[in-house]
């Protein structure tokens, strides 16, 4: 059977929502076994996420850069993988929702990265460089236009935005445990900031490992109607090949 895609017609959020997919399956089905940690090689991560938005932008709070908006709530999930190949390159990939009351804030994005040893002892570290094309997309806008909460000025409108980021990643391991840090620059089309995050990981098996921590995202004038920024705690499980 001979199955034949014309790319050209995928709309642009849908192929690189469809790459993220068939990464993070190839790294499930294709990879051959091997009892690597999570911050040696491949692996693939599912995690649940609890925090708040602060809803600013023109959607909510109109034109006015002066008018504050408010936090409000949201949980969300987000699937991410790596699969390696060579000594020290990997395909990173990420799709991930958070659901804010009626807003829903997708955000996915597929990249090549390099890593290397930083240090060796009874922490082993390496660091790792990131560059990705990002997508970010709103849902459920229309829902706070002229909400008296966000001073009534908003116009409803979301939208999506195609970018890029630039990663940089320090990961630690002692024995079961691991360490991970990351500082990532952000650019959605007009906007721009930054996103950081630290976590921690106990691996259970040679296979198998608990992850947690906390990240946060502030990107300004991204075109999706409001402005990014979020601040998130996580919980998620992970399986290294």
């Amino acid at each position: 059977m001979r199955i034949i895609l014309d790319t050209a017609r995928l709309p642009t959020a849908l192929s690189l929502k469809a790459l993220a997919c068939c990464l993070l399956l190839t790294t499930v089905l294709l990879t051959p076994p091997a009892a690597a940690q999570y911050s040696e090689g491949s692996f693939v991560m599912l995690r649940g996420s609890s925090g708040s938005i602060n809803l600013e932008g023109p959607a909510v709070t109109g034109e006015d850069e002066e008018i504050e908006g408010e936090d409000i709530d949201g949980d969300g999930f987000r699937l991410e993988g790596r699969f390696g190949f060579g000594d020290h390159w990997f395909l990173d990939a990420r799709i991930g929702s958070v659901s804010y009351e009626e807003l829903d804030l997708d955000r996915s994005a597929l990249g090549i990265g390099y890593r290397r040893v930083l240090r060796e002892g009874s922490w082993s570290w390496k660091g790792a460089f990131i560059a990705a094309a990002e997508r970010a997309e709103t849902d459920g806008l229309e829902s706070f236009q002229s909400d008296p909460r966000f001073n009534g000025l908003g116009d409803g409108q979301g939208g999506s935005e195609n970018g890029l980021s630039l990663t940089f990643e320090a990961l630690g391991t002692r024995g079961p445990w691991e360490l991970r840090a990351f500082t990532r620059y952000i650019n959605l089309g007009d906007g721009d900031g930054p996103s950081f995050g630290l976590g921690a990981g106990y691996a259970f098996s040679d296979r198998w490992t608990v992850n947690a921590g906390f990240e946060g995202t502030w990107v300004e004038d991204s075109d999706i109607g409001i402005d990014i920024a979020e601040r998130h705690l996580f919980l998620g499980i992970s399986r290294s090949f």
